[in-house]
């Protein structure tokens, strides 16, 4: 019975138990990055619509006595642009003003003004007194300001300073750089429960960043620290870059305790941005043994290019508008080629084929906020959607890379190993039961597989395979490949292919003697055959192996 589940196993290709793990975790980072539905509390009041924007600062505008009724109404949530988009740092502070009336049934509770996220920086006024502010906004035209994007803005509201049943003023002075507008349905609630500051799930975009920033320090020494021990493993050195570059990432869009450069924050951002796509492009080529000729150099010589450029841009506004279409196009060619990269090398290795329903969603996330960058529509690209792209990427690239070490190393896949021990077992079963039954047509492909693994240098002959094994040779051919996906003539050559490598790696032999020893017949196929896999020819694989 364990048996004929383990061949259903096997038939059916299912996952196995670190895939599962891999798979629950990227569901919850899926989780984390929706954004939940707004289910409003009973007793709320909501502040969605119409405001009245000043497009310039002045501190009287808190005042309850300031006449707003000439001022432009915008509708909130919503965004500001043109209030920014003249300006050579895209930086502006506006204030936002609301008459709000509560009622006299709210005189029981403490209340708490939600706002929602607000690009960047906001000081909070209620009734002309002020009741909070995240990030902080800077005076005299300076852009260096604390920055506050996407962080739960929950003031709770004095109760003195509340005028039941009558008109009550909220308003808001807000600092804006590159990043405007207010997202989520403003309102005011009562406070519920031990969270003074509302429901967790405002905190999600945060508590996403932390996790990240954690993950990625984490594995950035843990990668460290192998290339330390072998250097000549450049996967390690161009993992442990990718998950600096996320760290990197992370910092630039969390709220610090310190205020910050608004240019000098966006430069690094925009940065960190590429090298996570540029290094990891790097990282799929080491661990598939693909790496087409010119590749390498091209993708290295556009990365130092815009690098240089970000570091050398004098404003923000050439920096959005000029480098920033110019950053996305150099991420989405980075990850185009990443997805070939990874796309061909699965195709090669057909019991694999599980890994790309991973890529179909990854490389949607990736289009669309690639649409949304370079459209400048940076409202719309949710905190956590904007990162969980290459921590997706990361984790799946992971482990493949975890799974291809493990097959070089013993000479076997895990799919393999897991036909072994179901053999082993077999065998057990028969023994202890003293079963002397004609082996079932799977088994006998198990022992086909297993005569493969250590025979695969004799020349392919079919029909002496189907009389060593007992099988009709067309349905021995129909059988191996329903159970391992594969033909037998492909899998033969992908074995030879992979030991020509480590031969061409490891000694000096000439190449052909190397291909007739492994069992190639005919040179031209063997040339033409490894470079379809690896992307390279015999001799410029030996070259590159051995710089």
């Amino acid at each position: 019975m364990l048996v004929y589940f383990i061949q259903n196993l096997q038939a059916q290709r299912q996952m196995s138990t670190g895939r599962i793990y891999i798979l629950l975790f990227l569901i919850l980072i899926s989780g984390l990055s929706c954004n939940p539905a707004s289910n409003e509390e009973r007793g709320c009041i909501g502040l969605s619509g119409q405001w009245k924007l000043i497009a310039k600062d002045d501190r009287t505008f808190a005042a309850t006595a300031y006449d707003d009724s000439r001022d432009r109404a915008i509708t909130i949530p919503g965004e500001w642009n043109d209030c920014i988009r003249e300006t050579s740092d895209l930086a502006a502070t506006i204030w936002l003003r609301k008459h709000v009336i509560i009622g006299k049934e709210y005189s029981r509770s403490e209340l708490i003004l939600e706002l929602g996220g607000i690009g960047v920086a906001d000081e909070t006024y209620f009734n002309g007194v002020f009741i909070g502010g995240s990030g902080s906004v800077p005076d005299n035209r300076s852009i260096t300001y604390g920055f506050a994007w996407k962080s739960p803005r929950r003031y709770v509201i004095p109760g003195p300073l509340v005028k039941y049943g009558a008109e009550n003023l909220i308003a808001v002075r807000i600092f804006s750089q590159v990043f405007t507008g207010i997202t989520g349905h403003p309102r005011i609630i009562k406070r519920t429960g031990l969270l003074p500051d509302g429901p967790a799930r405002a905190y999600i975009p945060f508590a996403i960043n932390v996790f990240a920033l954690t993950f990625n320090s984490i594995f950035f020494f843990i990668f460290l620290v192998l290339f330390a021990a072998n250097r000549t493993r450049r996967v390690y050195l161009y993992f442990s870059l990718v998950v600096l570059s996320g760290a990197a990432f992370n910092l630039s869009v969390m709220n610090m305790p310190f205020q910050l450069d608004g240019l000098v924050r966006f430069k690094f951002l925009m940065f960190s941005y590429v090298s996570i796509s540029f290094f990891l492009a790097l990282s799929i080529q080491e661990i598939f043994d693909m790496r087409p000729r010119y590749a390498a150099p091209l993708m290295a010589g556009l990365f130092a290019a815009v690098s240089l450029a970000v570091l050398a841009v004098p404003s923000t506004r050439a920096l959005v508008y000029y480098l920033g279409p110019v950053s996305v196009t150099s991420v989405l060619a980075y990850q185009t080629y990443s997805a070939f990269i990874f796309v061909k090398a699965v195709l090669n290795i057909p019991r694999k084929y599980w890994l790309l329903f991973f890529i179909a969603p990854v490389m949607f996330s990736v289009l669309r906020n690639t649409y949304y960058l370079y459209t400048m529509q940076f409202s719309i690209v949710q905190l956590s959607i904007f990162l969980h792209v290459p921590v997706i990427v990361f984790v799946v690239t992971l482990f493949f890379f975890y799974d291809y070490e493990y097959e070089k190393r013993s000479g076997e896949s895990i799919y393999q190993s897991l036909l072994r021990k179901s053999r082993k077992l077999q065998r057990d079963l028969k023994k202890a039961k003293k079963i002397d039954a004609r082996p079932e047509p799977h088994e006998v492909i198990h022992r086909l597989v297993d005569y493969l693994d250590h025979n695969f240098i004799e020349t392919y002959d079919r029909k002496g395979l189907s009389r060593k094994f007992g099988l009709n040779s067309n349905y021995m051919v129909q059988l191996f490949k329903k159970t391992t996906g594969e033909t037998i003539s492909n899998y033969i050559n992908m074995k030879r292919i992979e030991r020509a490598k480590v031969l061409l790696r490891e000694s000096d032999n000439k190449i052909i003697d190397i291909a007739f020893h492994i069992g190639f017949e005919n040179y031209t196929h063997f040339h033409r055959l490894f470079k379809r896999v690896t992307g390279m020819t015999p001799r410029e694989y030996r070259i590159y192996s051995s710089e």
